[in-house]
């Protein structure tokens, strides 16, 4: 099976080498014009046909530069998308952080504040309100509420 694939493969290889043979015209008697590889009858008039060169490659230099533009447009876009997309982020979080302080600020200002639960040890803080969370608080609302 494999030495057939083989043969094959070389038939093709040489079918496609004789193809790029040189081609010629042939007029015979009547006058009448044949292309070919050969002329069938010696007696034949024939004139060789050049075979056109293949066209030269384009240069791809100006094509690989648009390409590179391109990309580094893109780069920049993908980066500045990014870039709003975390900007964005931040401000809502400034907001809720915001909303949270002036909510806890105002509870312990008038005394109303419950009890909260620790995050860590999920424990339960009565509210002191001493000055220090106060001043952080307040420092809180002063960053988060522009």
């Amino acid at each position: 099976m494999r030495v057939r694939s083989y043969c094959m493969g070389a038939a093709l290889l040489m079918a496609s080498w004789c193809a790029a043979a040189q081609i010629v015209e042939c007029v015979d008697a009547n006058g009448k014009k044949t292309y070919a590889q050969s002329c069938q009858d010696e007696a034949d008039k024939k004139r060789d046909i050049p075979v056109p060169k293949a066209p030269p490659k384009p240069d791809d230099s100006a094509w690989r530069a648009k390409d590179t533009e391109f990309e580094k447009r893109r780069q920049e876009r993908l980066k500045a998308q990014d870039r709003d997309a975390a900007q964005q982020q931040h401000s809502e979080q400034d907001v809720q952080d915001c909303a949270d302080a002036r909510r806890r600020l105002a509870a312990m200002e008038t005394g109303k504040q419950k009890n909260r639960v620790d995050p860590v040890t999920g424990e339960h803080i009565s509210p002191d309100g001493d000055q220090a969370q106060l001043d952080a608080l307040r420092q809180i609302i002063q960053h988060s509420c522009q």
